[in-house]
């Protein structure tokens, strides 16, 4: 059982189709869910001390503009407390970040069980779920792995805000760099190699698993896609 869930996890980065056929026959994620979990650890581990820097920018910026009441030297005693604190600080909300990301995959196993249904094919929710969180494992989890080493080689002062961090890894909004608004900077930077990654992987998921044809194939794989660059950039930007 384990040999097998490992050749098919290791056919999603080298055998896609391979592997989506393996999943078809026997669905198999545990396994991928656990490598997942220590990869979105990994990932965070690595982004600890810039997302602490950020927070605390973020919170200093904050104070700057309600500053009703406090001194400039109560401001810098806020924030110095906050950036005491060790990054990683709060265990619970890394718990609830990876349950959000879980909650995300299972809306994306919904929504692909649609797509197959109006797009003329057909699978279970099992092999779907299945095939979603190994496909994750390389266009999640090496993403946020990757960016976590991009962004520690820069080092925590190069970033201001969640977007910044975001954009350590190469993508889309390194071709717009005049783009104003925080949600379209989000969402840039969530069109980058792991995020087409993904779509290719989505692509062979509705031919392999969910038998459709090419052109809904491609349909629900942007649609897809789309949805998670939207998600992301929706985050970033509230998160600021």
């Amino acid at each position: 059982m384990i040999s097998e869930a490992s050749a098919t996890l290791g056919d999603i980065f080298a055998a896609p189709s391979a592997a989506a056929q393996r999943i078809d026959t026997r669905p198999t994620w545990i396994l991928a869910l656990v490598v997942l979990a220590a990869l979105f650890m990994l990932g965070s581990i690595l982004q600890s001390e810039e997302v602490h820097h950020v927070q605390g920018v973020q919170l200093q910026a904050s104070l700057q503009r309600s500053s009703e009441g406090m001194s400039a030297q109560q401001q810098d005693a806020a924030v110095a407390e906050v950036m005491q604190r060790p990054p990683l600080a709060d265990w619970g909300s890394l718990v609830l970040a990876f349950m959000f990301v879980l909650a995300a995959l299972g809306l994306a196993t919904g929504t692909a069980a649609l797509i197959c249904v109006f797009g003329g094919g057909g699978a279970s929710g099992r092999r779907l779920w299945a095939f979603v969180v190994n496909a994750s494992v390389p266009a999640l989890g090496l993403y946020l792995v990757t960016t976590g080493i991009l962004a520690r080689a820069r080092g925590p002062g190069a970033y201001s805000s969640y977007d910044d961090l975001l954009s350590a890894v190469p993508s889309a909004l390194s071709l717009l760099v005049f783009t104003n608004g925080a949600f379209a900077r989000a969402c840039l930077t969530a069109i980058n190699p792991f995020t087409l990654w993904m779509a290719y992987l989505y692509y062979v998921m509705f031919r392999e698993i969910g038998r459709t044809g090419p052109n809904p194939a491609l349909a629900g794989s942007i649609l897809l896609t789309a949805g998670g660059v939207l998600l992301q950039g929706g985050i970033a930007a509230i998160s600021g």
